[in-house]
């Protein structure tokens, strides 16, 4: 945490007794809570109106509440959080100069179906369970849907899974996602008939398809659960390692079968699957590039279930998605993800993160609400999302910028062959 002290109120600069206690929780509205919330933006918008940065280490916070909007307590001292756990003490007056010098937060405004079957996409099919809701229901069903080219994996496709998962992250509406393939494969990887192109974008510009759709998955705060009712290869199988659970038929072929194309493993995959399955594992499966059905002792701690029968598949991925959604709740179920993979490395760190995470959560609308349904005997109704309810310690890892750098109209990349 930091905060902020001024040589002109404090009269010296060597000390920093943070002010009395007030504070304000930064929105949108303010560019000091843009996503990346870094130090760097806290310190540059304090420098602006004339003050230093200092470690915190002063009491405890009080509970946040919001200033006057009548402007009549400019002179208030209040306390000003940016993500991640920046912390910066200002009076009303500077956080006014603030607004003005930095401007309004860009956030990208998405807006949602009311119909998700009535999306236009092309490539995958979304449906509501069950089918003829007119309503968005908690559980979605993704179909990868290619007739005769066996859900081959290509542009459009891409595309079409980003934008779902985009949706489906922002929708509080949505509890829970299964994808499928459509007819007797899962999905076959990437399109062999169109082939790998290279040469035409920088390679410092260049995003592969598969990592974008298996970064959306990982990043999508809802639970994913992969139903393979069929074989899966290549792209087609490392998609589903971002999911929380996979199920498939038993002989589904699975195969990494990157060596016997001359490529690497892609779609994030050489972080996910030796987490998943362990690196010997891993290795073996990526160095022979060898098929095995999904109930081959090499993928046996890949898939939760692995079913008799491609037909007996989706019915159990959904009972599967019928009890979480029943059940869980959707901000405990994402933090035990973000968790485990954003760990801090040591057992030590993360008992101080866990503790800090659960301890935001006691008395929290979800907590409550799962302690009192357990004592009166009652269903629960968690009604908490990541989007309202995230405790204000997470994210407490840096994310990775992946995007690319903006370009000039009219310019033209040029091979250098």
């Amino acid at each position: 945490m930091h905060c902020l002290t001024t040589a002109s109120l404090r009269g010296s600069t060597s000390k920093t007794r943070p002010f009395p206690s007030e504070r304000l929780i930064l929105d949108d509205s303010l560019r000091l809570a843009i996503c990346s919330g870094t130090q760097m933006t806290a310190t540059s918008a304090a420098n602006a109106v004339g003050y230093q940065a200092a470690p915190y280490r002063g009491p405890p916070l009080s509970p946040p509440h919001q200033p006057a909007k009548d402007g009549t307590s400019r002179e208030r001292k209040v306390t000003i959080i940016s993500t991640p756990h920046l912390l910066i003490r200002l009076k009303l007056f500077d956080i006014l100069k603030i607004k003005l010098i930095m401007g309004p937060a860009e956030v990208q405004k998405v807006s949602l179906p009311s119909s998700y079957p009535s999306l236009p996409f092309t490539q995958i099919r979304c449906h509501h369970v069950p089918e003829n809701s007119k309503d968005v229901t908690p559980t979605i069903v993704v179909e990868l849907y290619r007739p005769g080219k066996h859900n081959a994996f290509t542009d459009t496709m891409m595309y079409e899974l980003e934008e779902a998962f985009k949706l489906f992250d922002v929708d509080d509406r949505v509890k829970c996602i299964v994808v499928t393939g459509n007819g007797r494969i899962y999905c076959a990887g990437a399109d062999l008939e169109r082939g790998f192109v290279g040469g035409q974008e920088d390679f410092r510009d260049h995003r592969d398809g598969g990592g974008r759709v298996a970064l959306a998955i990982h990043r999508c705060r809802k639970p994913v659960i992969g139903a393979l009712q069929g074989s899966a290869v290549g792209i087609g199988i490392t998609m589903t390692l971002p999911m929380s659970i996979r199920v498939a038929y038993k002989n589904a072929k699975i195969g990494f079968v990157f060596s016997r194309r001359g490529l690497i493993m892609e779609a994030c995959s050489s972080f996910f699957l030796p987490r998943l399955i362990g690196m010997s594992k891993a290795l073996h499966l990526t160095t022979t590039g060898s098929t095995y059905p999904a109930s081959h002792p090499l993928l046996n701690t890949l898939f939760s279930e692995t079913l008799d029968t491609p037909d007996a598949v989706l019915p159990r991925a959904l009972e599967i998605a019928d009890e979480i959604v029943q059940n869980t709740s959707t901000v405990s179920s994402y933090l035990m993800k973000e968790l485990m993979y954003r760990d801090t490395g040591s057992a030590e760190g993360q008992h101080l993160l866990d503790s800090k995470v659960i301890y935001e959560m006691f008395g929290s609308k979800d907590n409550t609400e799962g302690v009192q349904s357990f004592l009166q005997k009652r269903p629960v109704k968690f009604v908490g999302s990541m989007q309202q309810d995230a405790p204000g310690s997470w994210p407490w890892y840096t994310t990775v910028d992946t995007s690319n750098r903006p370009q000039a109209v009219g310019y033209q990349f040029k091979p250098k062959l």
